[in-house]
């Protein structure tokens, strides 16, 4: 590998380096803030009740949104990672 290559690939791993924690900081806020808490529980409540609309058996219903619920639960503990630091 030529130095020019070197430098250029130690370049991009800084800026890599830099950028990646501020995006996670900032996808982090905005998962946790109170408007996507409001958002959340908006589209949570507006996918049981499509599926009740589209004749899904309440306690299927149910099922399906608790496991839709669960996406989101696993997508936030992803975001908590490294928060303590």
């Amino acid at each position: 590998m030529a130095s020019k290559d070197v430098e250029e690939l130690n370049d991009v791993l800084s800026t890599v380096a830099q950028q990646v924690p501020e995006l996670v900081r900032a996808l982090r806020a905005s998962f946790f803030s109170a408007e996507a808490g409001t958002d959340f529980g908006e589209a949570v409540g507006n996918f049981y009740k499509a599926l009740i609309e589209k004749g899904i058996p309440e306690d299927k219903a149910f099922e399906l949104t608790s496991n839709y619920l669960d996406t989101f639960r696993n997508l936030g503990k992803v975001f908590q990672l490294g928060n303590d630091k």
